[in-house]
């Protein structure tokens, strides 16, 4: 397709190909050629009217996410909507300890359920007490 696009971009071998082409015949397709261009030229206006049109709305609703206090994350993240959903049903406890997990990420933990493994190994070891971890 880019060799034929070259013939047809270059003036040279326009000129060269066009030759044996009567001037009636280079008309008939000159129109057409108009005929395309102006097709693609209402559909680049079209899109690019969708396009504004798409932004203004995306405008509209991140002033209303801000407005409302919903951060943009919060909301594209799926764990958190499903996390929220489950705990509706349920008490949320505070977290109360916090500590450094194996990738060296912070982490909270309520004192609620399982000891984290890294607090449990530190207990156990004699190396801290719990209080060491209180937030």
């Amino acid at each position: 397709m880019k060799a034929k696009l070259k013939k047809i971009n270059n003036i040279r071998i326009l000129r060269s190909q066009t030759k044996k082409i009567s001037l009636k015949i280079l008309e008939k397709i000159l129109k057409k050629f108009k005929i395309i261009v102006n097709e693609r030229r209402k559909k680049e206006v079209k899109l690019q009217e969708e396009i504004k049109k798409k932004n203004k709305k995306l405008n509209y609703y991140r002033k209303m996410l801000l407005a409302d206090g919903i951060n943009l994350h919060e909301l594209l993240n799926k764990k958190n909507l499903k996390k929220n959903i489950y705990q509706k049903n349920k008490i949320i406890h505070p977290a109360k300890y916090k500590y450094l997990n194996k990738k060296g990420e912070m982490k909270t933990w309520t004192g609620k359920g399982r000891t984290p493994t890294v607090i449990k190994n530190a207990i156990l070891n004699k190396r801290k007490n719990l209080k060491d971890f209180l937030l």
